[in-house]
């Protein structure tokens, strides 16, 4: 990967966009910004004796369902180069690394989306090694103090670029949830403030809490609508013609939500198409792994799963297979998660 290095740019992820055309990977250090750019809009300080790095990734098949991913990475890459100099860092959701409490890095994503799919990928990272905090020792912090001792910038850059192209997407979705913050955490929105406990991260990077033993369902928002979430635990089924067999439809419904006959399915978007089935046959495709701390499935053998997956594709009619113009398979909301999700929606347009 082409690097550049800088003595001093006004924004890291402002120079970097002149590499957009070239369709080439590439990251761009600097000595020093005098334009730092945070979360929201916010100013990030950016005096010499910081590491200031922002890197720019093509790819050519990465669905927008995975955006979470690339954050994930860059906390990751910034963990690692801290633990090299006896840090111990954790993650505070969703992509804060902390110190002994205190933040020692800032990470700004700039995704470009095309078609359902990540184009290009501008991460931005702001690592503290032997700048000044200023009057912000309160709740910063720089790899310098956390270490105990004087460490070379351009060593910590170094490694850091090096954790951060060597390290891919599953092994940092992995060391991301070793690192990640759980248990006792507070929750702050438009209209409270109130203690909660954070159980985990799910695959599309939300966090799952409890608040008085109950789960709180969550989404993520976005002016992207290949970007919205659907909140609450779910299961998902596939609904089967019983005439035939055949593969009809599947339906993301509510954990422990009732399943109606008849069955209306409804357009999630444009919900004028409905589609009505009053005989059909349902099957859950979700196998319980986990209980109470046991694994409670057998792996199947590989013969076994590759059997199961051609029985599963012979269930599918021709039109949806074919490579020119296919039919398209229905996904459907049950009615419940679709109120459910309109109303976190309505809730946080309110706001």
């Amino acid at each position: 990967m082409k690097i550049e290095y800088l003595q001093e740019v006004g924004s890291t992820n402002d120079y970097i966009r002149r590499y957009l055309e070239n369709g080439e990977d590439v990251i761009v250090c600097a000595r020093r910004q005098t334009g730092g750019k945070g979360t929201k809009g916010r100013s990030f300080l950016s005096c010499e004796g910081g590491v200031y790095l922002s890197a720019l990734r093509f790819f050519s098949d990465f669905p927008a369902r995975n955006a979470f991913y690339i954050m994930q990475h860059a906390a990751v890459s910034v963990c690692l180069t801290a633990e090299e100099y006896g840090v111990e860092p954790v993650i505070k959701w969703p992509n804060d690394v902390l110190v002994g409490g205190r933040k020692i890095a800032g990470i700004l994503i700039e995704n470009t989306f095309s078609g359902g799919h990540i184009k290009n990928s501008i991460v931005g990272i702001g690592l503290n090694v032997s700048n000044d905090l200023g009057g912000l020792s309160d709740i910063a912090v720089n790899l310098n103090e956390a270490a105990g001792r004087a460490l070379l910038c351009e060593q910590v850059r170094d490694r850091l670029i090096a954790h951060f192209c060597g390290t891919g997407f599953p092994q940092s979705d992995k060391l991301y949830r070793e690192c990640v913050r759980l248990g006792a955490i507070t929750v702050v929105t438009a209209e409270e403030r109130y203690a909660a406990t954070a159980r985990r991260v799910l695959d599309d990077g939300r966090l799952e809490i409890e608040r008085d033993g109950k789960i709180e369902p969550r989404m993520k928002i976005s002016d992207s609508i290949v970007k919205v979430t659907n909140p609450g635990l779910k299961t998902l089924y596939r609904i089967y013609d019983k005439s035939s067999g055949m593969a009809v439809a599947d339906l993301i419904a509510l954990e422990g939500e009732k399943i109606q006959k008849p069955l209306v399915l409804t357009h999630e978007t444009e919900r004028w198409k409905t589609t009505t089935l009053e005989d059909y046959g349902i099957r859950c495709m979700l196998n319980k792994i986990f209980e109470n701390g046991k694994n409670v499935y057998e792996q199947p053998s590989l013969g076994r799963i590759v059997e199961f997956a051609e029985s599963e594709k012979a269930k599918f009619w021709d039109e949806y297979k074919r490579i020119d113009n296919p039919q398209i398979y229905k996904v459907n909301l049950s009615d419940g998660l679709y109120e459910l999700k309109h109303k976190i929606l309505k809730q946080n347009k309110s706001k």
